[in-house]
């Protein structure tokens, strides 16, 4: 089976927000979409979530959170709305452990 992938980097100033679609070339209804990361300067982060919903006509698939700094994740509420994606992948640091603060992003 052949895949393919397209990917980017949005511009965010000070943080991280990329994306990607990968799909078998002959099943494009098959397509899996993922986030890694949201979050950077809101004067960049609001646009770039705005762009990015532009072009994807389609629901994300999957979160990855590489970790929990604000500007890693400060665009989550803007992209999902208070919704959460299908799947997310949270990276686990010892603060919400010790805190014990699963739950986390998610409070809004």
């Amino acid at each position: 089976m052949r895949v393919k992938g397209e990917f980017r980097f949005y511009n965010v100033g000070q943080g991280l927000f990329y994306t990607g679609r990968v799909y078998p070339i002959d099943k494009k209804d098959k397509r899996i979409t993922f986030v890694y990361d949201i979050g950077g300067d809101p004067k960049y982060i609001k646009r770039a979530v705005e762009i990015f919903k532009k072009d994807a006509s389609y629901k994300v698939n999957l979160l990855v959170l590489s970790h929990l700094h604000w500007d890693h994740i400060n665009g989550l509420y803007q992209l999902f709305n208070g919704k959460r994606p299908q799947k997310w992948i949270k990276w686990c640091c010892p603060i919400c452990i010790l805190t014990r603060d699963l739950s986390w992003p998610w409070k809004f």
